[in-house]
């Protein structure tokens, strides 16, 4: 039985489509020899679950509830030569990752499938995709941190820029409304201007269009 194994995980931004599903399900398909299970769980606790997609998109219920997150799962034993193969692809937004991929099987033909898979996952990037950092326990520390410093800095030149009294010893009490904003502002429209995974299907993808609809407010206010 072989006992070659290879998975990895990617911290970008995706645009799950239809024909991104359906090329992942062909190379799991292709990999295993068989029919994968696809799972799409979707808000209110809904989960759907068959081997065939087309299905599982028209159906009402996933169009017309948000997707939180997409498996795709499959595993076969061969008796000659043999053999136990397995796949997983799995799409959900987490601080650490946001796709994750597991294969095992014969050696040339796991590496040829990852191969597949990731060529699959570079087409489904958004372009803004290289501002999210692969995730460490550092990045994730500076990625909470640093947003904090600067939108202390900024407070403070706000409240200098306004009047406030600003000196090296002591800043105005009124310096924590300009930085309460900043912070909110930051952490509450960071995830809706550049979402890291979005479905274009039925009604998930009301959030693409209100994505596009909040980066180009945030264009036009930095053109202002």
């Amino acid at each position: 039985m072989s006992g070659y194994s290879t998975s990895f995980s990617r911290y970008r931004a995706y645009n799950v489509t239809p024909v991104a599903l359906a090329g992942l399900v062909s190379a799991a398909n292709a990999f295993l020899e068989t029919s994968p299970t696809i799972t799409i769980h979707m808000e209110d606790d809904h989960d759907m679950a068959g081997v065939e997609l087309d299905d599982l998109l028209a159906d009402s219920l996933v169009r017309n509830k948000i997707i939180k997150r997409v498996d795709i799962d499959g595993r076969k034993t061969l008796r000659e030569p043999l053999v136990s193969r397995s796949i997983s692809i799995t799409f959900e937004a987490d601080f650490l990752q946001v796709v994750k991929v597991g294969i095992s099987g014969e050696r040339d033909r796991s590496l040829t499938a990852r191969r597949e898979i990731e060529t699959i996952l570079e087409g489904a990037e958004y372009w803004y995709a290289p501002i999210f950092l692969p995730r460490t326990m550092l990045v994730f520390q500076v990625s909470i941190f640093l947003p904090i410093a600067l939108a202390a800095v900024a407070a403070v030149f706000l409240t200098w820029l306004f009047g406030g009294v600003v000196t090296q010893t002591s800043v105005t009490f009124w310096v924590l409304l300009p930085f309460a904003i900043l912070l909110g502002v930051y952490f509450g429209l960071k995830d809706r201007i550049f979402p890291k995974l979005t479905f274009d299907i039925g009604r998930s993808a009301d959030r693409i269009q209100s994505a596009r609809y909040w980066r180009n407010i945030l264009l036009t206010s930095i053109i202002i």
